[in-house]
C-alpha cells in the first residue's frame, strides 16, 4: 500500500509477473471447498481446503505442503482456535501421509496444532475438524516467503495469516467455554482461551453470576484475575461445585469475563450446567447413531446376578479417527472383554484394553472414526465401587451415561453417580 498507488488497505492483492498487482476475490467470497489438483513435481506451495462433502460434526479441513523441485526442507506453522482441535495425518493410501521425520503436535483437548513437515519431491498432508460455530487462526508466516499459500479447489492465492472459515485477519480476543459437569464432580474447570498465542501476558477479570444455580448451595462464588502467559493460548479457573441429596433438574450459572488487558473479548460469557446426580438411570442400552453421535457411551447391563456388568462404546460420529482414553478403577478385581467380531463393534489393533485378571484397574484407548463402533464389557463384584477417569477425548465429542444419555465431563464414581476423589 505504501509502494503502489491505487491500492486499498482493506483488500488482498497478489503481485504477478512483471510487478502487475491484481486484487484477489473482487466479485465473490473466497471458495475454500474442494481438493486442489496438486502436482508434487511442479508445485512448491502450501494448500488449505475444506471438504464440503463431510457430513460429520463440524467442518473437515486439509492442509498440505507440496515440495516441487525445491530440495528437501522443513515447513512449519500453526493453527490455533478457542476450542480443542485434533489433527491426524492423511492415510498412506492417499500418497500424502506423514513420515517419521515429520512432526504433528496435536494433543486431544488442546487448542493448537503445531506442525513441522519435511518435504522434497512429494506431498505431506494432515486433516482436522473445526467444530461448528467456531473459528481458527492459521499462521503460516514461518513458511518461506517465496512459497505461495493456496486456498480451495481452485488454488486461489492468499495471505499467510488469516482466520477460518471467514478468511479475515486474525485478531486477539478472549473466549470462555461452556461446560457441563456432574453435581458430584466437586470442581468445574473452566477454560479461558485466546484466539492467538499470547505475545505479552493477557489478564482478564473472571466472576460467577447465579442463574438457576444458587451461590452457596450449588456452587461457591468466584471472583479473581486470570492470566494467560506469553506463548500460551489458554488458562483455566476452578469453580467449586457443591453436591446435595436433592433430586432436581439441571441448574446453570454463568462465568463472566471483563476488563481484559492485552486482548479484546470475543465471547465474554460461558455457561456451567450442573447436572443432578441423584436418581440417574444407568441400567439399559442407549440408542446410538454412529453416523452423527461422536461420543463415549457407558451403561449398566442389569441382569440380576452377583456380578455388576457395565458396557462401554466409542462411536465415530463421522469424525476423523481419534482416541478416547481413560481408566476404570474398582475396589475389587475388574475384568474387561472386547465385544465379539460378529457384533461389528470389536476392537482393532490400534485400540488398547489393558485388563489383567485380579487387577482392579482397566486402562483403555479406543481409536474410532467414521461410522465405527468400538465396545467392551466390564465386569466386577456387585459390592465393588467403580470409578471412571477420562484422560482425553476428541474435541467436540461427548461422554454419556445410561439409556437417557446423561452427559458428564469430570471423573465419575459409577456406584451412586458421585465424584471420584
Amino acid at each position: 500500500v505504501d509502494s503502489y498507488s491505487g491500492l486499498s488497505a482493506d483488500r488482498l492483492y497478489e503481485a504477478t509477473e512483471g510487478s502487475r498487482i491484481v486484487a484477489v476475490g473482487d466479485d465473490q467470497p473466497l471458495n475454500a471447498c474442494g481438493e486442489p489438483n496438486i502436482d508434487f513435481r511442479a508445485d512448491n506451495s502450501a494448500f488449505l481446503y475444506q471438504d464440503c462433502t463431510f457430513n460429520g460434526n463440524g467442518d473437515r479441513w486439509v492442509f498440505a505442503v507440496s515440495g516441487g523441485q525445491v530440495p528437501f526442507r522443513a515447513y512449519n506453522g500453526s493453527i490455533a482456535s478457542n476450542v480443542p482441535l485434533v489433527a491426524t495425518a492423511l492415510p498412506a493410501s492417499t500418497g500424502q501421509t506423514l513420515e517419521n521425520q515429520d512432526t504433528l503436535d496435536s494433543v486431544s483437548g488442546d487448542n493448537e496444532i503445531d506442525f513441522n513437515l519435511f518435504v522434497g519431491a512429494g506431498v505431506d498432508a494432515f486433516e482436522f475438524v473445526l467444530p461448528a460455530n467456531s473459528s481458527a487462526c492459521v499462521d503460516l508466516r514461518t513458511l518461506p516467503q517465496t512459497m505461495p499459500v493456496r486456498i480451495g479447489g481452485q488454488g486461489t492465492p492468499f495471505s499467510r495469516s488469516f482466520s477460518i472459515p471467514s478468511f479475515t485477519p486474525c485478531t486477539q480476543g478472549l473466549s470462555v467455554a461452556d461446560l457441563v459437569v456432574d453435581e458430584g464432580t466437586g470442581i468445574a474447570t473452566v477454560t479461558i482461551s485466546a484466539a492467538l498465542p499470547a505475545a505479552t501476558p493477557i489478564q482478564v477479570n473472571v466472576r460467577t453470576v447465579a442463574g438457576s444455580a444458587n451461590a452457596g448451595a450449588d456452587y461457591v462464588n468466584f471472583s479473581d484475575i486470570a492470566t494467560i502467559g506469553v506463548g500460551d493460548i489458554s488458562t483455566t479457573v476452578q469453580i467449586e461445585i457443591r453436591d446435595d441429596a436433592i433430586t432436581e433438574s439441571t441448574e446453570t450459572l454463568q462465568v463472566v469475563l471483563s476488563n481484559p488487558i492485552g486482548a479484546g473479548l470475543d465471547r465474554d460469557r460461558g455457561t456451567i450446567s450442573i447436572v443432578d446426580n441423584d436418581g440417574v438411570e444407568t441400567c439399559g442400552e442407549p440408542t446410538i447413531d454412529p453416523s452423527s453421535e461422536h461420543a463415549l457411551f457407558i451403561w449398566q447391563d442389569c441382569d440380576g446376578t452377583n456380578q455388576s456388568t457395565w458396557k462401554v462404546t466409542a462411536s465415530g460420529g463421522s469424525a476423523p479417527w481419534q482416541g478416547f482414553d481413560g481408566v476404570f478403577t474398582g475396589s475389587t478385581a475388574l475384568t474387561a472383554t472386547p465385544f465379539a467380531q460378529a457384533t461389528g463393534q470389536a476392537l482393532e489393533t490400534s485400540d488398547v484394553l489393558d485388563s489383567t485378571p485380579a487387577n482392579s484397574v482397566v486402562d483403555f484407548e479406543l481409536n474410532v472414526g467414521g461410522i465405527g463402533l468400538d465396545s467392551f464389557t466390564l465386569e466386577l463384584n456387585s459390592n465393588s465401587d467403580l470409578c471412571l477417569v477420562l484422560s482425553s477425548i476428541p474435541g467436540g465429542a461427548r461422554t454419556l451415561l445410561g439409556p437417557d444419555k446423561h452427559e458428564f465431563t469430570g471423573p465419575l464414581r459409577l456406584a451412586g453417580n458421585g465424584s471420584c476423589q
